[in-house]
């Protein structure tokens, strides 16, 4: 036996040596680090009820332990389900969020008295006949004993009527909703659709269970809501309607019945994705004056329904003192342009309002017509300047914002960067693209649909992993009587496919032996003959014998390429490249060239396949620029990094054009790209006529 042999079957133990302690350990000890991967994972993963809301957003979180790979490989349904949860989060970046965070503790909204009297009912009087075309309810976030609550308060089961009589002797059913399992977290606004030809002057809220405290809660069953919106198109008809219940509690500045259509919630403006372009308008500070407006020009005479005061809060943007929201306002409407003859629709002092933070203020107006409309503000502190700022003013008229891109006039005007007059009506907040209130409230509740599966699927997908990772241990003990001999097998196997392996790769060296020392043999034959045959011709004759001598030296060349490529053993990294610089320094020794190495040289040895396709790659690109490309220039850089190679070869040269048959066949490229698919490499050329070639190889390092 020679010596490579020895060393092959020394090689060959070794290898069944540690593939028996991988197995061995794959069997017994896998199964117990996955469960208790498993184990830590479902304990730190568990959402407790104190989490803050902003935090009960899902994630794709990692997924590559071994339990989590070794359950991929087992269950396609768990391949599936992690596909979906990848599709929600991808529809989860194009809906709006909700915030629903409690940053002032200030008008929560509605909450029941928590009594034993059934059922709880919240009821809006909107006093004449009105056809709702959807209904929204907003759950409220509060901080409950040093934690913040999401959904606190809101109702498992509910039913909402619509009635002309305001006792609800007789009513028709606008909704259901009974949610059976103990919905936890309820961070989306439930919006529903109502059906047509439903009429009435009194909607009503009656909840059928409570909100319990396995939810979150201090115990017992209670009823909170933020808000209870009846809408008309884009219209929340409910603003400031008579409001009444079963009962309340009336807690100040925090809850209150009357807080539940105040316009207000921890959701904020309704908005749509775009960045705003402005801020919106600003009056300037001053303190001679005792009051200031701003009004636009609805351009004719109009029916008005309701008027929005958006609130300017610029990201990033600090107010003076005197600066922001008026704190003492009116709205007024009139025909006239100098409010000679006017109709206060709304008046709001210090004592009965509160800022709106990053809420609009909604004026129903119900029918008032004008063509013009004007927020008049007045100094509230005696010695204070005298300044507001608003992002946008709306007014509807039916179901369309009339006051769009319309003319503004005021008093005074801010004229400066992201401030002015023209940006009141541009249909912006101070941050976003102002969305119809429908469309975002619809789009928040697909948002919380998509949650809600998101976390289905995510307990789903916890059990599949767990059922594998057991299944896997089973398998794992079964299949350990046989690991020895599928383990020898394979190494048989395997030896007989190295062997045939090897007998391959010497007859296509053998091949290239023939082909190319054949045919550079065959060329020095003819021109010795045409040589001989041109003696009365010395220039001629001494032609064809310089031919001669560059065509055996290329043979020569040729010949050393081959012996260095069928020596046996795996080279080093280091010989392997240094072999390929003297390659360039002799083939482009009339061209100007640089070689440029990088990452680590010393990245083991090279097996003799990958050693031969590589080279033969490189040497045929090579071979190609000196024939073809006439170029001055030649950049070559060779990058290993990782488990990866990357081969660039650029010219200046001719190039040619990718639609001709050269791209596709000629100039060596078929049997370039016929190597590079042998050594599994990904290879792209780049020319164009007059713009050089560019030739990159990639491959993984073997």
């Amino acid at each position: 036996m020679n010596r490579s042999a020895v060393a092959g079957f020394k090689k060959e133990k070794a290898a069944f040596a540690w593939s028996l302690c991988v197995a061995l350990w794959f069997s017994f000890c896998l199964p117990l680090v996955v469960l208790a991967e498993v184990d830590e994972n479902g304990e730190e993963e568990e959402v407790p009820v104190e989490m803050p809301s902003d935090l009960l957003e899902p994630a794709l979180r990692s997924r590559s332990g071994l339990g989590d790979r070794l359950a991929r490989m087992i269950s396609s349904e768990l391949r599936h389900l992690e596909l979906r949860q990848s599709v929600i989060v991808g529809e989860l970046e194009n809906l709006p969020q909700f915030a629903m965070q409690s940053v002032k503790p200030v008008e929560f909204g509605y909450h029941a008295n928590p009594n034993r009297k059934r059922p709880k009912w919240v009821q809006l009087d909107f006093g004449r006949e009105i056809e709702p075309d959807a209904l929204a309810l907003i759950p409220v976030t509060v901080q409950f004993q040093g934690r913040s609550v999401p959904g606190y308060g809101f109702p498992k089961a509910f039913r909402v009527d619509i009635s002309d009589d305001e006792s609800f002797a007789t009513y028709e059913t606008l909704v259901e909703y009974n949610n059976e399992g103990a919905e936890v977290f309820r961070q989306a606004p439930f919006f529903v659709k109502t059906p047509p030809g439903m009429t009435g002057r009194y909607v009503r809220l009656t909840v059928t269970r409570l909100w319990g405290s396995g939810d979150g809660g201090s115990g017992g069953e209670l009823l909170a809501l933020a808000e209870l919106m009846v809408l008309k198109g884009t219209r929340n008809l409910s603003c400031r309607k008579r409001v009444t219940s079963r009962d309340s509690v009336e807690r100040g500045a925090l809850w209150s019945r009357r807080f539940v259509n105040d316009g207000r919630t921890p959701l904020g403006i309704a908005y749509s994705p775009e960045i705003s372009p402005s801020f919106g308008y600003s009056s300037q500070a001053s303190k001679k004056v005792d009051k200031k407006w701003v009004q636009v020009d609805l351009g004719q005479e109009q029916v008005i329904d309701e008027v929005n005061l958006i609130p300017a809060n610029p990201d990033n943007f600090v107010f003076d003192l005197n600066t922001g929201f008026p704190e003492k306002f009116e709205v007024q409407i009139s025909s006239d342009p100098d409010f000679r003859e006017s109709v206060t629709v709304a008046s709001f002092a210090p004592f009965n309002f509160r800022n709106p933070g990053d809420n609009p203020v909604t004026c129903p107006v119900d029918g008032v017509s004008g063509r013009y409309v004007r927020v008049l503000v007045r100094r509230q502190r005696a010695n204070g300047g005298l300044t507001f700022a608003l992002a946008e003013l709306q007014v509807y008229s039916g179901d369309e914002n009339v006051a769009l891109h319309k003319k503004v006039s005021a008093m005074d005007s801010l004229e400066r960067g992201k401030w002015g007059g023209r940006f009141l009506v541009d249909g912006y907040s101070s941050r976003f693209l102002l969305s119809p209130l429908n469309i975002w409230l619809e789009n928040l509740n697909l948002r919380g649909e998509l949650i809600e599966e998101w976390r289905a699927l995510d307990e789903r997908r916890e059990a599949l992993v767990e059922r594998a990772v057991f299944l896997g241990f089973r398998i794992s003990i079964a299949a350990l009587a046989a690991v020895g001999l599928l383990l020898v097998v394979g190494m048989l196997r395997s030896r007989v496919k190295q062997l045939k392996k090897m007998e391959s790769l010497r007859n296509q060296i053998a091949s290239d032996l023939h082909d190319d020392i054949r045919s550079n043999l065959s060329s020095i034959a003819l021109l010795a003959e045409l040589g001989g045959s041109e003696l009365d011709d010395p220039v001629l004759a001494r032609s064809e014998f310089e031919q001669i001598k560059l065509t055996a030296d290329q043979t020569v060349e040729s010949m050393r390429d081959i012996v260095w490529l069928i020596r046996p053993g795996d080279e080093s990294w280091k010989d392997f490249l240094r072999h390929f610089r003297e390659t360039a320094a002799r083939m482009l020794k009339n061209t100007d060239y640089d070689f440029v190495i990088e990452g680590v040289e010393d990245a083991g040895a090279v097996p003799l396949g990958f050693r031969r396709d590589l080279f033969l790659i490189f040497k045929e690109v090579l071979n190609n620029t000196v024939k073809h490309a006439k170029a001055s220039k030649v950049e070559i850089r060779l990058t290993l990094e990782r488990e990866n190679l990357s081969l660039i070869i650029k010219d200046n040269g001719q190039g040619f054009s990718e639609d001709g048959e050269d791209f596709r066949r000629g100039n060596g490229l078929f049997n370039i790209r016929q190597r590079a698919e042998h050594l599994g490499a990904e290879i792209e050329v780049k020319s164009g006529q007059g713009e050089g070639t560019m030739i990159i190889l990639s491959a993984l390092l073997p």
